[in-house]
């Protein structure tokens, strides 16, 4: 039986079909609910370009992720001296004092459910997490408007991700040469929102 030549799409897409794949995006998801700042929708994209069904199961354990680090992060908010907790975010890149008193403003206003504006605001979901904690929100409706919050991005980003490569699938079976548009792309983003931030 022929052996099948090692290609870096060949190496993607293997990877794509994994349980490490799958394990990856949930410790992304878990670490950018908390201390992280990068993104779990980088990981989700890229690992969508090669396959497009490990895109959503990325997004599902990306979720799964950061509803662990929510809770976490609920809790810091819940148990820590509330200047304490804020210092601790705003040690992470790009969040800053004035960030977190909007996000403690807004769910003090809307409850729960203002998590649903941070992915359109560009606004750290790490930060809903604490301020429900620290403004005793109920826990499990902060949990289950964190789904849609979440989920609704990742999902989208995969089928972006997926759409394009069907695109180029049909000029060239190459996919791999969206590996480095795709990371230009991501570099491009965030050196635009770490401009734009106030730190």
């Amino acid at each position: 039986m022929a052996r099948r030549r090692f290609t870096s799409q060949s190496f993607w897409v293997d990877l794509s079909r994994t349980r490490s794949a799958a394990l990856i995006a949930f410790v992304w998801g878990f670490a950018e609910a908390t201390l992280f700042f990068i993104v779990p929708d980088v990981w989700i994209g890229l690992l969508a370009l090669f396959y497009w069904r490990a895109g959503p199961r990325a997004a599902g354990w990306a979720v799964l992720g950061a509803l662990l680090g929510g809770m976490l992060m609920y809790g810091a908010g819940a148990c820590l001296e509330s200047e304490r907790s804020a210092r601790l975010l705003d040690a992470v890149p790009a969040i800053s004092p004035a960030m977190i008193a909007q996000v403690e403003t807004s769910m003090r206003a809307e409850g729960p459910r203002s998590v649903l504006w941070g992915p359109v605001q560009g606004t750290p979901y790490k930060l809903y997490a604490r301020a429900a904690g620290e403004q005793n929100q109920p826990l499990l409706e902060f949990l289950l408007w964190t789904i849609p919050a979440r989920g609704a991005r990742f999902v989208l980003i995969a089928a972006v991700s997926a759409l394009g490569a069907l695109l180029v699938r049909r000029v060239t079976s190459r996919v791999e040469w969206l590996l480095g548009p795709y990371v230009i792309a991501w570099t491009i983003f965030y050196a635009l929102y770490f401009a734009h931030q106030d730190w």
